[in-house]
C-alpha cells in the first residue's frame, strides 16, 4: 500500500474521533491507547526485523498477527489490513526478500507515532499512586468478541474496575480460554462465523461450565437472536453498542461483592 504522511495524519484524526465516541469522550482513556500504542509499536517492528533476519518468519507473524489490531484502534484498517497480508506472506514464505516490506512499514509506522505524539490527546498518563482498591480486583471477566475495536472498548471500561480481561476473537478459541482460565463472568459475541455464539454457550453449559454469560449482538434480529442465547443457556442479552454504564451495572449484578441475581 502506499498512503502519504497526510493521509496517515486523516486518518488517525479520523480514528480517534470514533474512539472518543465509543469510549463515551472520555479523554484519560483516549491517552492510555496512544501511551500504549507510542510505547509499544517500536517494540514490535524490532522484533519483526530481528526475527525475519533470523530466518525465523513464524516468530515475526506472530508478532504482526498481536500489533495490526492496534491499528485499527487508532482508524487505519487498511494498514491493518497490508499487515495481515504481511503475516499471510511470512507464514507462506511467499516473498523471499522481506528488506523493502520492513523499510515500508517502519516508514509507515514512524509517521504514525508522530502524529500520535503531536496529537492533542497525548500525554504521559499520571501516576497509579494513591489509588483506591478497585471493587473486582482478582476478578476475571472474558469477552468473546471479534471486532478489535469493541474488544478494546469492553477491555477498558472492565479493567476501570480492576478486573482482569481476556479476550477471544472465536467460539473456538473462547470455549478453550473459559476452560483454562475459569473466568467469573463470560460476554459473548451471538454473531460469530463458524460457531455461533449460541452454539458455543451450548457447548459451554454442555461441559458443566456454569459461569454466568451474557449475550452481545448489535442486529436488527436481536428478539430472534435474544430468544436463541436464551434457550442455550445465557443468563442475560445485551443490544450492543453497550455504554460504559450497562457494562458496569452487569458487572455489579454478576460478579459484585453481593450479586442482585
Amino acid at each position: 500500500m502506499t498512503i502519504t504522511d497526510k493521509e496517515i495524519q486523516s486518518s488517525i484524526e479520523k480514528g480517534l474521533a470514533e474512539l472518543m465516541i465509543l469510549l463515551d469522550d472520555d479523554d484519560e482513556k483516549i491517552r492510555m491507547v496512544i501511551h500504549h500504542f507510542v510505547q509499544d509499536a517500536p517494540v514490535w517492528f524490532n522484533e519483526i526485523e530481528r526475527g525475519i533476519r533470523n530466518g525465523d518468519s513464524n516468530h515475526a507473524a506472530a508478532i504482526i498477527h498481536k500489533a495490526k489490531a492496534s491499528y485499527g484502534y487508532i482508524g487505519l484498517d487498511e494498514l491493518m489490513d497490508d499487515l495481515g497480508q504481511w503475516e499471510l506472506e511470512l507464514v507462506s514464505r511467499l516473498r523471499i526478500d522481506q528488506e523493502e516490506q520492513i523499510q515500508h512499514f517502519q516508514r509507515i509506522n514512524n509517521t504514525v507515532v508522530r502524529t500520535l505524539l503531536n496529537s492533542p490527546f497525548y500525554k504521559t498518563p499520571g501516576s497509579s499512586k494513591g489509588q483506591k482498591k478497585l471493587p473486582f480486583a482478582g476478578k476475571r471477566v472474558l469477552v468473546m468478541e471479534d471486532n478489535a475495536r469493541n474488544a478494546m472498548v469492553f477491555e477498558l471500561f472492565i479493567q476501570e474496575l480492576g478486573a482482569e480481561v481476556t479476550v477471544a476473537t472465536t467460539s473456538k478459541d473462547a470455549i478453550r480460554k473459559i476452560i483454562d482460565t475459569a473466568p467469573d463472568l463470560i460476554f459473548m459475541e451471538a454473531q460469530m462465523p463458524f460457531c455461533s455464539g449460541p452454539d458455543a454457550i451450548r457447548e459451554l453449559r454442555t461441559k458443566g461450565i456454569k459461569t454466568p454469560i451474557v449475550a452481545l449482538a448489535a442486529s436488527p434480529q436481536a428478539d430472534e437472536e435474544r430468544t436463541q442465547a436464551l434457550q442455550a443457556g445465557a443468563d442475560n442479552f445485551i443490544v450492543k453498542p453497550i455504554s460504559r454504564q450497562i457494562l458496569h451495572q452487569t458487572l455489579w449484578r454478576y460478579i459484585g461483592p453481593v450479586s442482585i441475581l
